[in-house]
Parts: structure tokens; C-alpha cells; sequence
């Protein structure tokens, strides 16, 4: 067959639509939702009852661990899982911002001088549930959890600041913890919803016995709430974002 310049022509386009088509494979746009990126985070503090951080008990307890109960294992409980979540995103890849967990399993809010001489510059606060709803008052929860808040603010004025609802606290405890909040200027994270749902407890799981460790969260609980916490640092962090810690692009 004799190749006439219209064959010519059209087997020319076909390799330049060959060659056009590879290019834009190559050079495909980035996703425009590309994962968040935490910037700079030094020090993250994290001060909670037995939630947070329960050392070995007796054995009648049967909690031989230190770490949140009533999870299985420590990257399991919601402190080393939202820790997980930070270092993930971290700039530059593999740089881990140092972590310390402080129990404050009293009934009394108190503000620990080595929290303050911390600094850190990422906060969550997880405390209420040992303070008997009928003994609570603004004097000794209100008033005490806001000096502390204040303390820590003043280390690090631009720390960014959680703090969530108690795990089985009723209204006016929640609510006192909400007016911390208020005046303070932090974070509410509402846990209350996971709280409500059985499988988060560690009863879900049977792996404890004692129903003072089943009545806290297993696994599964501990993930919600640290999912919770990361997803209130990202609202946070849209609403405002500080320079210095957290960017979106």
C-alpha cells in the first residue's frame, strides 16, 4: 500500500497523543487534600487520672501495667496513640517531640511546679472522674483547674491547650469543665458520646476482670478518644492557625 501524506499525518498525531497522554501521567497534580502537617511541636504534655496513666496496683485489682487503663498494651492507650497520630505529620519525617505523661488520680486538682517548668507547647488535660459529683464545687474543681490551666499558659502562652469531659462525670461536673474551658480559652473535647457506648468499655472486651478496670476503656475506646483529640487539633488549628505548630497545605 503507498503511504500518501495523509497516513503520514495521522500516524504523526497518534504518536504525539501517545507522547501528550505519558506527560500528563507523569505530571498528574498532588492530591488537593494532602495530610496535615504538624510543624515544630517541642514538648507535648499530657495530665490525666487513670485514663491517662495508672501504675501497677495490687493484685486484687489484677492491673499490672503503667500506662491508660484499661488498654492492652501502651501504644494501645489513647496518650500513645494520639502521640502516634503527631509524630506521624511531623516536619521534618521522623522527628518525634518529646512526650510527658503525669497521673493526677487525686480527688484534687492541684498544679504540679515540674508541669509549669515543662513548657510544653501541646496540652491535653483529663481530670474530674475522682472528684465525687456531690463534693464537686466551683472552690475545689472550677477554680483550682483554671489556676493550673493559667500556669501553663503562662510557661508556653502559645501552647495549644485539650481538655476533655470526664469519662462517667454526670452534668454539672461536664459542665464545670466547659467553664474551664470558657475561661481559659482551650479546647473542649466531648468524650461523652464514646463514654455512652458499651463496646468502648473495657467490659467489651473481658480482658479485666475487676470492674473497677472494666468500667474505664479497652482498645477500642482508648482509639476514639484519641481520635477525638486529633480531630479537635485539626478544627482548632483551621479555626486558627498558629504559625508555629500546625499547617495545612
Amino acid at each position: 500500500m503507498k503511504l500518501t501524506n495523509k497516513h503520514f499525518a495521522i500516524f504523526a498525531c497518534a504518536i504525539l497523543s501517545t507522547f501528550v497522554m505519558a506527560r500528563y501521567t507523569l505530571s498528574a497534580p498532588e492530591s488537593k487534600h494532602p495530610a496535615p502537617r504538624l510543624q515544630r511541636i517541642q514538648k507535648i504534655l499530657i495530665i490525666g487520672n487513670s485514663l491517662t496513666r495508672h501504675g501497677p496496683s495490687t493484685k486484687k485489682l489484677g492491673w499490672t501495667h503503667d500506662f491508660g487503663m484499661a488498654a492492652t498494651k501502651e501504644e494501645n492507650d489513647y496518650v500513645h496513640q494520639l502521640y502516634s497520630k503527631i509524630c506521624a505529620v511531623q516536619e521534618p519525617a521522623g522527628r518525634k517531640p518529646e512526650l510527658k505523661v503525669m497521673s493526677m488520680i487525686a480527688t484534687n486538682i492541684k498544679t504540679p511546679p515540674e508541669a509549669v517548668q515543662y513548657a510544653a507547647d501541646y496540652i491535653v488535660l483529663q481530670m474530674g472522674d475522682n472528684l465525687p459529683a456531690a463534693k464537686a464545687t466551683k472552690e475545689n474543681f472550677v477554680e483550682p483547674y483554671i489556676q493550673l490551666v493559667n500556669a501553663l499558659k503562662k510557661a508556653r502562652p502559645d501552647a495549644m491547650i485539650f481538655i476533655t469531659s470526664l469519662w462517667g462525670g454526670e452534668a454539672k461536673r461536664n459542665d464545670f469543665v466547659q467553664e474551664v474551658c470558657s475561661a481559659t480559652g482551650s479546647t473542649f473535647v466531648d468524650l461523652r458520646p464514646i463514654a455512652k457506648d458499651p463496646k468502648n468499655r473495657a467490659a467489651s472486651e473481658n480482658v479485666y476482670q475487676n470492674p473497677g478496670v472494666r468500667w474505664h476503656p479497652g482498645d477500642r475506646g482508648m482509639k476514639a478518644i484519641a481520635d477525638t483529640i486529633w480531630q479537635e487539633t485539626l478544627k482548632a488549628q483551621k479555626a486558627n492557625p498558629p504559625e508555629n505548630i500546625i499547617r495545612n497545605q
